[in-house]
């Protein structure tokens, strides 16, 4: 494999397309990027390097990498490079450089003291489905035990959907459960996505005074299948010498379809290319050679019981780039809409789209594009409409989340949420009494990623209310 040739070893002569990027030149986390740490672990940014350091306590470490992943459509290329630079390695620790998610690993780095290609595979993050079957027959408090942790849900809505709603609420506030699953609800039932891979045995049950509800494995956790390339064992290009101590250039290239080769590269300055070192060639498998391959990039420092070591993994940028003939959007849009009454001078949900936080019981990891809304303001007064499109907002009330399509949507919405505070202002407008709008906001949002929103909200100018809020909002789908 050359510069100009694809994991699939074809020559390139298709664009090659930057989808997912990261950078320190101004000093900052940006928002693109998304961070971890604990237990004296830390991130930051030192001489415009992405700093991850584990701090010298056993069970620290420290994240950084994208928010957004590179949504992977078959017959596609996918090249990540990054610069890394790693503390020589110790014994029960991991640093590592490159694309990565939950349950897949494709990097450079130390595994304890050795340095070589990490390569994880096909770990599962366990999934519990609580299904409301019975509401709450007034204020009660009910127990959700996940794997032999309890938390308390306070329970106050007299539906199933509310209650499922204030279980995913309570839950996630809750410090034990919150910090080791993630809860979405959706009508009638709770998602609950363990942040962590491997079989959960301990108890999972809910048990209330009077509400009832089940709880169901929808999948089971398992661990990643792990292989460390040690440096000795490269196979191609064995004599090049490379000192992981410093920055160095990485790239890694797959095109999966199940089976690609997987191929890791370092940049050569003398030569002014990236250079093969070692090729995984994923031949005569009897299973795929990642479970998704829709992958993060970044970096990471991780005791994992060591102490006394410092141990700082760094980079300047990251990028994930396509090579295809274009970016391959599901074909047609999808939408939805909704009518409300009586909003007045309070900004008002009229509908929050969702990209979902699961699909098929796991993470989701596509993006949704928002490509236009229309409103339209009824009244028998002369008051016109205030209208703001906002991103990531609060909403009060009892928000209940209903599918696009279970099955092939990753979107979401709800209508039942009520005041709007917070986010970020992407638009606002006013229509006249009795007016109508229509506008097109592709060209004004990047998108929607997992567990992100997009809300329609309005409130009345002037004394009054409206007689009726309708709107509308159309997406397409990476997924």
């Amino acid at each position: 494999m050359t510069d100009n040739q694809s994991a699939f070893g074809e020559h390139v002569i298709l664009p090659v397309v930057n989808e997912v990027v990261a950078s320190a030149a101004y000093g900052v986390i940006d928002d693109r990027l998304e961070v971890f740490s604990a237990t004296g672990g830390s991130t930051d940014v030192n001489d415009n390097l992405l700093r991850c350091q584990s701090g010298t306590s056993v069970g620290g470490y420290g994240v950084i990498r994208t928010k957004q992943s590179i949504v992977y459509h078959p017959g596609e290329a996918i090249r990540g490079r990054l610069t890394g630079m790693f503390t020589a390695g110790v014994a029960n620790s991991l640093q590592f450089a490159g694309l990565f998610s939950l349950t897949e690993t494709l990097a450079f780095g130390y595994d304890g003291a050795d340095f070589g290609i990490i390569y994880e595979r096909h770990g599962k993050a366990e999934c519990q489905e609580i299904e409301v079957t019975g509401a709450a027959g007034g204020a009660e408090s009910a127990t959700v035990t996940l794997d032999g942790d309890a938390a308390t849900a306070n329970l106050t809505a007299t539906t199933a959907a509310g209650n499922a709603f204030e279980i995913a609420r309570d839950c996630t506030a809750d410090a034990t459960l919150g910090a080791k699953w993630n809860f979405f609800q959706n009508g009638d039932k709770v998602i609950a996505i363990s942040k962590s891979v491997g079989d959960k045995t301990g108890t999972m049950s809910f048990s209330s005074s009077t509400a009832t509800a089940t709880v169901t494995e929808k999948q089971t956790g398992a661990s990643k299948t792990k292989t460390l390339v040690k440096r000795a064992d490269w196979n191609m290009n064995t004599d090049y010498v490379i000192d992981p101590t410093k920055l160095n250039i990485y790239q890694i290239d797959y095109g999966y379809l199940g089976s690609s080769s997987i191929t890791f590269s370092v940049y050569d300055h003398a030569a002014s290319h990236f250079i093969p070192v070692h090729r995984v060639e994923n031949k005569d498998l009897t299973q795929t050679s990642i479970g998704n391959p829709s992958l993060k990039i970044g970096w990471t420092a991780a005791s994992l019981g060591s102490s006394g070591t410092n141990l700082v993994t760094q980079g300047g940028s990251a990028s994930i780039q396509k090579i295809a003939i274009e970016h391959q959007l599901e074909s047609g849009s999808r939408a939805v809409d909704f009518s409300k009454t009586g909003v007045g001078q309070t900004l008002t949900n009229i509908i929050t789209l969702r990209n979902r936080g699961h699909y098929g019981y796991r993470y989701n990891l596509g993006n949704v594009l928002p490509l236009a809304f229309s409103v339209n303001h009824e009244t028998t007064g002369k008051k016109g409409l205030l209208v703001k499109i906002i991103k990531n907002a609060t909403l009060a009330g009892v928000p209940n989340f209903t599918y696009s399509n279970e099955n092939d949507s990753i979107v979401e919405y709800d209508t039942a949420g009520t005041d709007v505070t917070n986010g970020e202002l992407i638009s606002s407008f006013i229509i006249e009494a009795n007016g109508s709008l229509y506008l097109d906001i592709a060209d004004k949002i990047d998108g929607l990623l997992p567990r992100e929103t997009l809300t329609v909200a309005a409130l009345q100018i002037g004394s009054g209310t409206t007689d009726s809020t309708d709107a509308s909002i159309s997406w397409k789908e990476d997924k």
